[in-house]
């Protein structure tokens, strides 16, 4: 267990060749055991390019989103963490402007490869399917099961801040939800996919 986790810790921040091990020492008189881990980090790997698959036909206002929410640079020490954020955050920039169906690929979503001819440098792919259709809001239909305070549907219409034509956005269907879920009376909104005709979604 206590080699495990900085092994993990190594491999998930560039270290992918470091090398853990123990060193044991018994003292039997005292009945006492001294273990000594050895760290060996080898090469520290860097980014030489991050490239996106599944997102070549995105128009330009989206492409610069994208563009502008790049953190990772050529020449950046590879870190899962930073990897983690960066795709997520242009996952949730495509689904904020109307893919509603994007999502990292299930079976290879990054893929991480090591130069043969290059000492530390590694490229990274990131394969993102669903990126294809542009989906726009539909009819917002609102149910209330067993509405025994009698509460109108039109006090949480209110609450809702896209109209039906409005390119989809996951952020502002959640901030929909969330401004329903403040009326004191309501314990829990959740906006849910009903109905989908071509590129219009009703919820």
């Amino acid at each position: 267990e206590n080699i495990y986790k900085p092994e993990k810790f190594y491999f998930d921040n560039g270290f992918f060749d470091a090398k853990i091990d123990t060193a044991v020492k018994y003292d039997y008189a005292d009945e006492e055991v001294f273990i000594n881990v050895i760290v060996t980090e080898n090469r520290h790997y860097k980014i030489d390019t991050l490239i996106y698959y599944g997102i070549g036909n995105l128009p330009e206002n989206v492409q610069k989103l994208l563009f502008k929410n790049k953190k990772i640079k050529p020449g950046s020490f590879y870190s899962k963490t930073d990897i983690v954020l960066e795709t997520n955050e242009t996952i949730d920039i495509l689904q904020n402007n109307g893919y509603m169906n994007a999502r990292l690929k299930q079976d290879s979503s990054t893929i991480v490869k090591k130069y043969p001819d290059k000492n530390n440098n590694i490229s990274i792919s990131v394969f993102i399917e669903g990126a294809d259709t542009l989906y726009y809001f539909g009819k917002t239909n609102i149910e209330i099961p067993d509405n025994k305070y009698g509460v109108d549907t039109d006090i949480l219409k209110e609450e809702i801040l896209y109209k039906e034509g409005d390119l989809y956005s996951k952020e502002r269907k959640l901030s929909s939800e969330s401004g329903m879920t403040k009326i004191p009376i309501v314990q829990s909104a959740r906006i849910s996919t009903g109905n989908i005709t071509g590129n219009k979604v009703d919820f």
